[in-house]
């Protein structure tokens, strides 16, 4: 089953706004490789489930902060 699926099936089970950062981060352990980028100079660098979590919850909090709601 594809992400966009159980998405989808998370969606129909609870009828309710599901938070994609949570339901990507609490699956998976906090160490594990989320993904790899190249920094602006050309070093490849990979962000942990860990560290997703805890800069969308940063940006989650300046942004309530500023105004912006759900």
């Amino acid at each position: 089953m594809g992400l966009q699926q159980e998405i989808n099936q998370m969606l129909e089970k609870f009828q309710k706004p599901v938070v994609v950062n949570d339901l990507l981060c609490n699956n998976h352990s906090p160490s594990k490789v989320a993904f790899y980028y190249e920094n602006k100079d050309g070093e490849k660098k990979a962000i942990t489930y860990g560290e997703l979590k805890l800069n969308a919850s940063k940006l989650a909090t300046v942004l309530k902060e500023n105004g912006v709601q759900k």
